[in-house]
């Protein structure tokens, strides 16, 4: 589980789903699926991290999938800048 501190910041977007198709050397098609989850935490709003984990449980068991990713971009004027990756997975 991922603490408070430990989440990676982007400018704002919305949740994705993404889909790679590729060939496996012996040729086969297979479509690679990655899910990311964006949040932003504002000022005077509460933290978006368990909001942002339990959307990624949905979408983990729906989309049958690994792993995936939680970005937060985080918009308050008076907090450092986070700089740390999370796997979630």
């Amino acid at each position: 589980m991922c603490s408070d501190s430990s989440v990676l910041a982007f400018p704002n977007a919305r949740p994705e789903t993404f889909r790679w198709p590729y060939t496996t050397p012996d040729g086969t098609r297979h479509v690679q699926r990655e899910a990311v989850e964006i949040k932003t935490w504002r000022p005077s709003k509460p933290n978006p991290l368990r909001s942002g984990l339990k959307q990624l449980d949905g979408y983990l068991d729906r989309l049958r999938l690994e792993t995936t990713t939680l970005a937060i971009f985080d918009q308050r004027l008076s907090e450092p800048f986070p700089a740390t990756i999370c796997e979630v997975g």
